[in-house]
């Protein structure tokens, strides 16, 4: 991984002033000795300026990542571009694989094993090989994320701002992705999250989230390709989007979870606000029988995340996220 003049090189992926390359870097092994890879594509700007480090996939299932990725690229017009965009696709290539939020080899969950460790297990091993190279680089970082099967989530953004100088920077930067929900989350309430660890480096992040429930749809590819833009235009990278996005502003997340197993029936929508008492869903058994009723235990929110429509759920599992409104 090198930075030399007009020249960029990341894992096997070289890219020259004007360039989009494509390329590889290497996260750990499989116990042939062959290499566990990720896919990398850099994308170098006709003008020196920041680096945009953009991922993807960190958990599995959540596709919408690495297709806005695409969706921005596809768009890219690099004499336009001042800088470099590194984009590593498949955060968790093992999860990815197996199409599992989790890494399946053991069983953790990468967004809380940031920044990673050199010698820990597998997922701390990927964490610190990605993130060596993210931080050695990077002025700012997105993480892009989709909800994964279980939930569907409102298009929103989580960033921490303490009121420092960097906490301003990641503030600036959740607005300028395009989201219409952003929530300002304390720094211990995501304890190994990849944007809370950049921002522990000195680096402004953010994590995006829109989609999930086990489907993707143009609209939330176009999110993320949004954010992708909406953040170079805020690091100088690229010409800025006059588009404004109203937005409401949230708090800690609140995760509500079921106190009863059956079918999950939904009676509220992800993004809708809601007020303490509101019905969120119904645990329905297979008699038929309301079992447990759900609602919003904050006096005003906003629905981050919900279940997906009429999907089992054991007692315990999560229902939906909250953050809360002033």
């Amino acid at each position: 991984m090198s930075i030399e003049g007009d020249f960029v090189r990341i894992g096997t992926a070289e890219a020259a002033s004007s360039t989009i390359s494509k390329g590889t870097i290497t996260l750990g092994e499989y116990p042939d000795g062959s290499a566990i890879t990720s896919p990398v594509i850099v994308a170098q700007g006709a003008a020196k300026g920041p680096v945009l480090w953009v991922q993807g996939c960190v958990h599995g299932p959540e596709i919408a990542g690495p297709l806005g990725i695409q969706a921005f690229l596809a768009k890219l017009r690099l004499d336009t571009l001042r800088g470099t965009v590194v984009c590593l696709l498949t955060a968790n290539p093992l999860a990815f694989r197996d199409n599992r939020r989790f890494t399946p080899q053991d069983g953790a969950n990468l967004n809380r094993a940031y920044p990673g460790h050199s010698e820990g297990a597998l997922s701390e091993l990927m964490a610190h090989r990605s993130f060596s190279i993210a931080v050695e680089i990077a002025d700012a970082a997105l993480d892009l994320h989709s909800g994964g099967d279980h939930l569907i989530c409102a298009h929103h953004v989580f960033y921490h701002d303490d009121g420092s100088v960097l906490g301003s920077r990641s503030a600036a930067l959740a607005k300028s992705v395009g989201a219409p929900f952003l929530c300002n989350v304390p720094v211990n309430s995501l304890i190994g999250a990849a944007f809370l660890s950049f921002a522990a480096r000195g680096k402004p992040a953010v994590l995006v989230e829109s989609g999930g429930g086990a489907r993707v749809t143009p609209e939330d590819i176009e999110n993320h390709a949004r954010a992708i833009r909406g953040a170079a235009a805020l690091l100088e990278m690229l010409p800025a989007d006059d588009r404004a996005v109203p937005s409401k502003q949230g708090g800690d997340l609140l995760i509500l979870r079921s106190t009863r197993g059956g079918v999950f029936h939904p009676t509220a929508a992800p993004g809708q606000t809601l007020v303490q008492g509101d019905e969120i869903g119904r645990i329905v058994n297979l008699f038929g029988e309301v079992v447990e009723i759900s609602r919003c235990p904050m006096t005003r929110a906003w629905l981050a995340a919900l279940r997906r429509p009429y999907m089992p759920v054991y007692s315990g599992d999560e229902i939906a996220e909250l953050s809360a409104l002033a």
